[in-house]
């Protein structure tokens, strides 16, 4: 565990995995040039009804702004794309992600029609992940940061099946939402690879069963997609990740040797975040 690759990829998992999950790769746009002070006499009103008026947070509105006013966008068709985000403030979700995926397609040429249903999809993704969260016995008050809201969101968003992603968000009561958020967001990792959605479940419900932490839960992620690109179905993934022991239950390290909770051995990269099915543009 204290071999140099360990080391590297413990670190790339705490920069992947502790950022905010509408942040992270194929999620958002990348940071746009500051507006100068001509357009910010053109944006401020916008800007102060949105971070103002509309409760919307400003350093992500500005970011969203900037991409609208340089693709073309006037303040007057903006206010149209930006009524998600309001309508995710005044119900108590996240705005952020809302107004990532604004910028996202403001940067790909996105018209107003389609952002705002681009806008509206994700509104709707939020809405889904607070039922199921609640459901599941989450309590709201304990995921400070929002991360495993907007991490089920996403889930949701890339057509994760709700109910086993329920089940396992279920099985998850209670842990800190920081490791249901990473587990969650591995099982979309997995999903979009194309593994079969019992598999994903399984694995899933693995990382919580053992402990895994952050790193570990990717190097799983990284194992499983090596695995599956080899040509081996869900089943045996699982079996191959585990040392054909089978359940979250089973004893002893995994394919890497001594590990904490059986961890699997190093793979490759960190897990993808592709937009998958109603992702977007």
């Amino acid at each position: 565990m204290n071999s140099p690759w360990f080391r590297a990829g413990a670190v790339a998992a705490g920069i992947l995995l502790s950022a905010p999950a509408w942040a992270l790769g194929g999620r958002g746009a990348p940071e746009p040039a500051p507006l100068g002070e001509a357009a910010r006499k053109t944006w401020g009103p916008v800007l102060e009804e949105g971070a103002r008026e509309g409760g919307l947070p400003s350093g992500p509105l500005e970011h969203a702004v900037a991409h609208l006013a340089q693709a073309g966008f006037t303040p007057e068709t903006a206010r149209t794309s930006l009524e998600t985000a309001l309508e995710a403030a005044r119900r108590g979700l996240p705005a952020e992600p809302v107004l990532a995926k604004i910028a996202e397609g403001a940067l790909k040429g996105a018209s107003a029609g389609d952002l705002a249903q681009a806008g509206r999809a994700r509104l709707e993704a939020l809405v889904r992940a607070r039922d199921l969260l609640v459901e599941a016995g989450h309590a709201d008050g304990a995921d400070r940061g929002r991360g495993l809201l907007v991490a089920t969101a996403l889930a949701l968003e890339s057509g994760m099946p709700p109910e086993p992603l329920g089940a396992v968000l279920a099985r998850g009561a209670g842990l800190p939402p920081g490791q249901v958020m990473a587990v969650v967001e591995a099982g979309e990792a997995l999903h979009l690879e194309g593994l079969d959605t019992q598999t994903v479940q399984e694995l899933m419900v693995d990382c919580l069963d053992r402990h895994l932490r952050r790193p570990e839960i990717l190097r799983l992620v990284s194992f499983a997609r090596e695995q599956h690109r080899r040509g081996l179905d869900g089943p045996a993934v699982r079996a191959a990740l585990w040392g054909g022991r089978g359940g979250a239950g089973s004893p002893g390290p995994g394919p890497a040797g001594p590990g904490s909770g059986g961890a699997p051995g190093a793979g490759g990269g960190a897990p993808g975040r592709g937009t998958g099915p109603g992702g977007g543009f």
